[in-house]
């Protein structure tokens, strides 16, 4: 998913490169999770953390006004790990960019 978020912003879809890059995240934290390599997890997981990564992404879309409510939603669905809902949390950052999937 990171490349994709590379070959994304290459081509200037950043809302979508945004988006792959929040699902990295995601994926790499259910990855320590189902290791069970609970320090880096727990590192990684702090509030700090995801609004560094978010804020990062948020660059590239002029949008910093998303990092709150983006950083919310990547915190609670980090409490469910291992299980999380990818597609939700895309329809949900979708609907904070207004933007359709017409990619």
């Amino acid at each position: 998913m990171t490349k994709m978020r590379l070959f994304l912003q290459r081509e200037k879809k950043v809302n979508l490169a945004g988006r792959f890059g929040i699902w990295s995240f995601l994926c790499w934290a259910r990855g320590l999770s189902v290791q069970r390599r609970k320090a880096e997890l727990r590192s990684m997981i702090g509030r700090e953390n995801i609004e560094g990564m978010v804020i990062d992404l948020l660059k590239k879309t002029k949008r910093r006004d998303l990092l709150e409510p983006i950083a919310d939603i990547v915190e609670t669905e980090l409490q469910a790990l291992p299980e999380i809902h990818l597609a939700f949390i895309g329809h949900r950052i979708d609907e904070m960019f207004e933007i359709c999937d017409k990619y």
